[in-house]
């Protein structure tokens, strides 16, 4: 009885250590943009990489609760900076100015993500990026 319960114990402690150490680290090592409008956390937003203004997108992520990006996958860029487009993805009550969904005429940018770095990126919104979505009164 005392060894089953010993072992039980034992195989608990491992499977929460082992999962907990595995996620934190991969998630801090994915390149991260912190997404906010207005000085708070913006979730439910596609934030896309280009390496020009008129460029494809070279890696996608979308925000989550916290306003963190966090990308798979970010091919490195053939440029000093990653130009940014963003598009709401929720029924939130709110959409993203239609302008920022093209890197050209969105007026966003990063700069290149470093590799030794673990810091997110801040992109802060400006104040016209979101509008409220309301009905017509008849």
């Amino acid at each position: 009885m005392i060894k089953t319960i010993s072992l039980s114990i034992l195989v608990s402690l491992l499977a929460i250590v082992g999962c907990s150490d595995s996620s934190s680290e991969s998630s801090n090592q994915s390149p991260t943009i912190l997404l906010r409008y207005k000085g708070d956390p913006l979730a439910n937003v596609r934030v896309q990489l280009h390496d020009s203004e008129s460029g494809p997108v070279v890696a996608a992520a979308i925000s989550d609760p916290t306003g963190q990006a966090r990308f798979k996958q970010v091919s490195p860029s053939g440029g000093p900076q990653y130009f940014v487009s963003v598009e709401s993805i929720s029924d939130g009550g709110w959409i993203l100015d239609p302008k920022l969904g093209d890197p050209a005429t969105s007026g966003l940018s990063i700069p290149t993500f470093d590799s030794t770095s673990q810091q997110p990126h801040e992109l802060d919104l400006p104040p016209s990026a979101v509008r409220l979505l309301t009905r017509k009164k008849r």
